[in-house]
């Protein structure tokens, strides 16, 4: 689980990772990984975000059963508004960044992955 992280980077370094992958014939030197990194990534790894308006949208279509939103409260960069933040309040944020997403995804990254993720029953 990577928090803190941010998520409109992951498809950017999930394509590096697969095309050196590939173009390095790793699978020569370690048939044992039958995967490509995008693949472990997807079965195995999650990610989350609190503030980005850029690269959301592509990662949450690309991998919209391994991110979460988070608001990072209550540390200094968290989407929490204060006399000393730029942020926006955390439910209006989510309904930016989220209003042209599909409603199963939406669902997927405010409740249904979490839960999974932290044993949380519903």
């Amino acid at each position: 689980m990577s928090v803190e992280s941010g998520v409109g980077w992951l498809s950017g370094v999930l394509e590096t990772f697969d095309w050196q992958w590939t173009n390095g014939h790793v699978r020569k030197e370690h048939p044992e990984y039958d995967l490509l990194p995008s693949e472990y990534f997807k079965r195995q790894v999650y990610g989350s975000f609190w503030f980005e308006k850029r690269g959301i949208d592509a990662a949450l279509k690309e991998f919209p059963n391994n991110l979460m939103w988070e608001t990072d409260y209550p540390h200094p960069t968290s989407q929490y508004p204060s006399p000393n933040s730029s942020a926006v309040h955390p439910a209006e944020y989510a309904d930016a960044a989220l209003e042209n997403v599909p409603e199963e995804t939406v669902r997927k990254v405010l409740q249904d992955t979490p839960a999974r993720i932290y044993g949380v029953r519903l």
